[in-house]
Formats: C-alpha cells, structure tokens, sequence
C-alpha cells in the first residue's frame, strides 16, 4: 500500500491518507513481501520533496497466518528514500 508514488520526474503526490483494515486474512507466498506499507515512494531523492504528507494505516487482526504457524513477511517504511521522510508515515496497529 503506497500513500503516494512519484514514478515521474515531474511532480509527486501529497496529503493523502490511507486507511486499510485486515481481518482474519492470510498472507503467503509473494515474491518480495506479504505485506507492505509505504507513506510514499519517489524515483529519485530530487522528486522526494513533491510528495510530502501522505499517511498509511494499518490495522491487523490476527496473526495473519491461519494457525499461528508462520509469520508473513513485512516492509514498513515512511518514505524511500527515507531521509529525509518530509511527513509521510506508515502506522501499524495489531489487536
């Protein structure tokens, strides 16, 4: 889940928000990540400042594997590149 990607060198996205609820859902087999968050993703660190102050949340419910047997593989971040993160955020809540 991206809160904003910039694949142009032209300008970026900002101030959006996305809010994502998982419940009781299985995670398994992807090639890179089972579950991703990203407040906003740039080509390069010039385009970085055009995308500023979007927000990913996420809520899980469970463990995410069915039984308890595995845990899927997870990427959180608040910008790429990070630093400087110009206000976007990922937000993770487990119950």
């Amino acid at each position: 889940m991206f809160g904003t990607e910039d694949t142009s060198n032209m300008a970026g996205g900002s101030d959006n928000i996305i809010s994502v609820r998982l419940w009781g859902v299985r995670m398994l087999g992807n090639d890179t990540w089972d579950l991703a968050g990203i407040g906003a993703r740039s080509l390069s660190d010039l385009t970085a400042p055009f995308s500023q102050n979007s927000h990913v949340t996420i809520a899980i419910r469970g463990d995410a594997s069915g039984r308890g047997i595995w845990q899927p593989v997870e990427y959180f971040v608040d910008s790429l590149p990070a630093i400087p993160n110009y206000g976007n955020s990922v937000t993770v809540t487990r119950y």
